[in-house]
């Protein structure tokens, strides 16, 4: 056929026969009232939520210490040894 379609065209046609779905089928208000709760549930979580435990101040209180720690001297020395 030879024809191209832009994204935004094929964006701007799916956005609209959603929305006709949605009104046709009588969820319109069952969408907005769920919308309306998961951004009242977003804001609350994000008054409510504490940053003060997310960033460990020490490596030993970390569950990665182990991977974490400089114990086997410098890293970015060439490799020694072998199998």
């Amino acid at each position: 056929m030879g024809y191209q379609v832009s994204d935004w065209m094929v964006l701007v046609v799916l956005f609209v026969v959603d929305f006709l779905v949605v009104i046709w089928g009588g969820v319109f208000q069952n969408v907005v009232v769920g919308g309306g709760i998961a951004v009242v549930l977003m804001l609350l979580h994000a008054a409510l939520r504490s940053t003060d435990d997310l960033v460990a101040d020490d490596i030993e209180t970390s569950p990665y210490a182990n991977l974490l720690s400089d114990d086997d001297g410098d890293y970015n020395a060439p490799p020694t040894g072998g199998l």
